[in-house]
């Protein structure tokens, strides 16, 4: 087993979950809000996902469909932002779930940060 990292930046006495615990903008609290999310949407506990085609290559894209309401999941792995083309879906009545940050509301063409996801609830 390794020691711990006792000297620098990422030395235990500066990143630990105490310390992640008591700042919002950490890790820890994003991974929490996350699955705080995702127990929240039953498509996504109980059904398959279903891979969703996108032209963006970087752009990583699943969607859980339960009865009428569909999750549609998308994630930018790359680190330059991309604009999706989700023209095909009927995003009338669509809304943002969860995203890394605030973007503008959904349309047919989405935006999507360098290393950005964004979770929508379509038809």
């Amino acid at each position: 087993m390794e020691p711990l990292i006792s000297d620098g930046p990422f030395r235990y006495q500066a990143i630990n979950v105490e310390e992640q615990e008591a700042r919002d903008g950490s890790l820890l609290h994003g991974i929490r809000h996350i699955i705080a999310v995702w127990r929240t949407l039953p498509e996504i506990c109980y059904q398959h996902f279903h891979p969703f085609t996108v032209q963006e290559k970087s752009v990583f894209a699943v969607r859980y469909q339960n009865h009428n309401v569909a999750t549609l999941m998308l994630t930018n792995l790359s680190a330059e932002p991309v604009t999706v083309d989700l023209g095909e879906l009927d995003l009338e009545d669509a809304c943002e779930i969860l995203a890394d940050e605030s973007y503008p509301p959904v349309s047919c063409e989405l935006r999507i940060n360098g290393y950005g996801y964004r979770w929508l609830r379509v038809r």
